[in-house]
């Protein structure tokens, strides 16, 4: 829900609707869940469009540490973050 509202311009509203999603997350499942991660790529890629960099980059950097832990070196989700983070720097 949290990326539908971002497609529609309703920043807050995502950024809101993804955080209660890693707060559920986050006491529903382990700490490296890969589900985990994607909400704090979806955060840092909301933080990117009001040009928030630094809390873009710190949700994006937290989201590859979960996917370099959980997930194969070549998955798809590890390079889009990577390429996400150099859009940023």
């Amino acid at each position: 829900l949290g990326m539908i509202h971002m497609g529609l311009d309703h920043l807050d509203q995502a950024l809101n609707n993804l955080q209660t999603s890693l707060k559920i997350r986050t006491k529903a499942l382990p700490p490296r869940n890969p589900l985990i991660g994607r909400t704090h790529h979806d955060i840092g890629l909301v933080y990117e469009a009001p040009d928030k960099v630094p809390d873009a980059l710190q949700h994006l950097n937290t989201a590859l540490g979960i996917y370099s832990y959980e997930l194969q070196p070549d998955h798809c989700d590890i390079a889009e973050c990577q390429e996400d983070i150099q859009r940023l720097m």
